[in-house]
């Protein structure tokens, strides 16, 4: 409280004091002698407060134009500790406890039917990974390395989100031989997917999840190549991907383990219904350990 608080406060107390039922013109006077009138947003309460002191005749509103007076003097210490008013019906702001707890992500299961919509977490993973599962999506998950999302009733074109533990790039994708050495760190693996032979790939850009560092870009397989395609490697699996498929990748790097997150598809005009859902399901990811 400044100096000019201070005194307007003296001033109030003194009147309180004096068990007055009335303001005097003295007091207003004093009062407003000592409201600061250079802040713009100042010189709008002492207007206010003004108005409800000059009310010199109605007796039961004294208490309050005291009230409001003190609060904006910042005398908030000489208010009666059960003054107050009622609540607006509907104003009162939520509180943890009304609210209630925000429900314990799911464990993705392995398979079954429709997914429940609500926020699910993985098993097995270096991390507590979280993410949001919108209605009509149902588990498609390879191993505990591999687990995903695909559109309910939709066929193997139709669009996924898969979160691998990948441990490997192969040679080359006409061959489900893997590097040896194997890749061991986000820029390793990302090297290896851009060497892969007639694959193209957009440059890398840096990424980070909650603090969690990596890489993404997007990789097309070759139309034309007259091979059974292989790409990257779990420690269950050797990934395959279809002629012209699309892989949008988030590689990150947690806790020395490289996770990577994929959403596969097949281009097309207009694009295949659900992708752009899935790609809300990719942002709304979250990493805690």
């Amino acid at each position: 409280m400044n100096r000019t608080d201070r005194d307007a406060t003296r001033v109030v107390r003194s009147w309180l004091e004096d068990g007055a039922d009335r303001i005097p013109d003295r007091v207003l006077d004093a009062v407003e002698a000592r409201l600061p009138a250079t802040h713009q947003r100042r010189a709008s309460a002492r207007s206010g407060m003004r108005t409800l002191l000059s009310r010199r005749s109605v007796r039961y509103g004294v208490a309050a134009a005291v009230v409001v007076g003190a609060s904006v003097l910042g005398v908030a210490s000489f208010l009666p500790r059960d003054i107050g008013t009622a609540p607006t019906p509907g104003s009162i702001a939520p509180t943890p406890d009304s609210i209630g707890p925000t429900p314990e992500p799911r464990v993705l299961p392995r398979g079954g039917t429709e997914l429940a919509p609500g926020s699910y977490t993985l098993q097995g993973f270096p991390a507590r990974i979280v993410f949001d599962v919108p209605s009509g999506f149902t588990p498609c998950s390879q191993s505990v390395a591999e687990q995903g999302i695909c559109p309910a009733g939709e066929g193997a074109r139709a669009p996924t989100v898969d979160f691998l533990l990948l441990e490997n790039v192969v040679e080359q994708p006409c061959s489900d031989t893997l590097r040896d050495p194997p890749t061991d760190s986000v820029d390793d693996i990302v090297a290896a997917i851009l060497s892969l032979e007639a694959f193209e790939a957009t440059p890398p850009v840096d990424v980070s999840i909650d603090g969690f560092i990596g890489k993404e870009l997007v990789v097309t397989a070759p139309d034309g190549i007259g091979c059974e395609l292989h790409t990257w490697a779990t420690s269950q699996r050797t990934n395959g991907v279809g002629r012209g498929e699309v892989n949008e990748l988030t590689i990150l790097e947690i806790d020395g383990a490289q996770v990577m997150v994929t959403i596969a598809h097949f281009p097309s005009d207009p694009p295949p219904e659900g992708l752009a859902v899935l790609r809300q399901v990719v942002d709304s990811i979250r990493i805690s350990r």
